[in-house]
């Protein structure tokens, strides 16, 4: 995970929290629910963020099995 993943997922779970009424600090501030504009724009940004997570996962995986290969043998040397 990279610095901008962790600042992304904080933001996202600190906008949850102003909201969900599980917290403490939601119901005294009384914030209202996203509109459901507001709401599938988040849905959209997390299924794209998780994306892009995927796609990093899979490319390092490629990468590390490549480092896994034992080194050739070189023939004359």
């Amino acid at each position: 995970m990279e610095d901008g993943d962790w600042i992304r997922i904080e933001q996202a779970m600190s906008k949850c929290s102003e909201w969900m009424t599980g917290h403490d600090k939601a119901a005294g501030k009384g914030t209202p629910f996203p509109s459901p504009v507001e709401f599938k724009a988040d849905v959209a940004e997390l299924e794209s963020f998780l994306k892009e997570l995927e796609a990093r996962q899979s490319k390092a995986e490629k990468a590390r099995k490549i480092l896994q290969k034992p080194p050739g043998v070189l023939v004359g040397a």
